[in-house]
């Protein structure tokens, strides 16, 4: 197991007076242990996560290579690096007078977001800082707060309109289409194993574990802003069978819905 601190193990959590400021970042690697998170009161300054092998569970969400995860301050955290040869988790933390324009104009928001073949971007980026940072970089300072600006760009950066990615994407996400892989693939006139390849290679996970994740969104969010029952919401988040939308449920978040809404409340 490999941990690296960039500006090593003293306390870096507060919001800076600077317009823009790297407070810490790092990678997990090689995990031969879960690592478990959990923040009551959450931290002053802003986190995103960043899987590029191995899996993330946050907040009930699975996250998978590519996808990146945002929490704003004061937010509750709760999360775990899986263990696993091979994985490789990147995170940071950071803060700044200009931080919250940057969040709004860059459309960002807490919670999940797919990079997919961006991901190598946003991977090269948190490396830079980490080795500007570990190797004491003149302006080492001056050169993350360019990088971090860039990196807030790059995660709100949505995958372009005109591909059939994009497209696809919408429809997997819309919970009202019951559409088989093989008929959305066709649709792009691409035969199935070609279409789930090229999904996942862009995107970074699976249609069907891209449909499933969406779905999960839709069925977290509605279990802890609404007090509708759970048949109303497998049906909200397209699921016809409410066992077999718990049985997901659980299986996506280690919870039921019931225990899943309670936990969230309390």
């Amino acid at each position: 197991m490999q941990i690296v601190y960039a500006r090593n193990w003293f306390v870096t959590d507060y919001m800076s007076d600077k317009p823009i400021f790297l407070n810490n970042c790092g990678v997990y690697s090689d995990l031969d242990t879960n690592i478990f998170v959990n923040r009551k009161n959450g931290r002053k300054d802003y986190h995103l996560l960043l899987v590029s092998s191995g899996r993330i569970f946050a907040e009930g969400q699975e996250l998978l290579p590519g996808h990146a995860y945002m929490y704003f301050p004061s937010t509750p955290q709760h999360y775990y690096y899986e263990i696993g040869e091979g994985s490789e988790y990147y995170w940071l933390h950071f803060s700044g007078s200009l931080i919250p324009s940057l969040i709004e104009s860059y459309g960002l928001h807490e919670g999940m977001y797919d990079l997919g073949t961006s991901k190598g971007d946003g991977v090269r980026i948190i490396k830079m800082m980490i080795r500007a940072l570990t190797e004491e970089y003149r302006y080492a300072d001056e050169f993350c707060e360019g990088l971090l600006n860039s990196l807030l760009a790059l995660v709100g950066a949505p995958p372009t309109v005109n591909s059939f990615y994009y497209r696809a994407m919408k429809l997997l996400g819309d919970p009202a289409n019951d559409k088989s892989i093989e008929e959305i693939a066709s649709l792009y006139n691409m035969s199935p194993n070609h279409f789930i390849r090229s999904f996942k290679q862009y995107v970074g996970v699976s249609p069907n574990s891209y449909r499933i994740g969406k779905r999960m969104e839709i069925a977290c969010e509605m279990l802890i802003s609404t007090d509708l029952g759970i048949e109303q919401i497998a049906g909200a988040a397209g699921y016809t069978d409410p066992l077999y939308f718990s049985r997901a449920f659980r299986k996506h978040t280690g919870l039921s819905p019931s225990e899943f809404r309670k936990r969230k409340r309390t």
